[in-house]
């Protein structure tokens, strides 16, 4: 059931790595982070090979990237910061990029679109 607030799940996430028998370290949840974006790539490319088998390879994609966005609330918390500031540092990101790309600067300053 898809939750309407993400409020403590940071926390949330943190007790459930210890519910397994492991300590939550960065390392750990950085290696799985991998592991899962591993995953949703080889669902998305073998939802393109399969196209019959596409609703099933969603499936996997989606269970990917719920693992992802646990692994990244584990993350958030060891950090002492929230999903919130997280997202919201993405997106600040995104608009910087796209600044910098409007105008040609830092990694844009050569690039020429043709």
């Amino acid at each position: 059931m898809p939750r309407n607030d993400v409020n403590n799940l940071e926390d949330e996430a943190v007790n459930l790595t210890k519910q397994l028998g492991r300590q939550p370290d960065l390392r750990t949840a950085a290696d799985i982070l991998t592991w899962q974006v591993g995953d949703l790539q080889k669902a998305v490319t073998y939802a393109e090979w399969h196209p019959n088998l596409k609703p099933a390879y969603g499936a996997e994609a989606k269970l990917a990237l719920g693992s992802i966005v646990l692994q990244v609330a584990v993350c958030a918390k060891l950090l002492d910061t929230s999903l919130e500031e997280i997202i919201q540092l993405g997106v600040d990101s995104i608009k910087d990029r796209i600044e910098d790309y409007k105008n040609h600067k830092g990694r844009f300053a050569d690039y020429d679109p043709k």
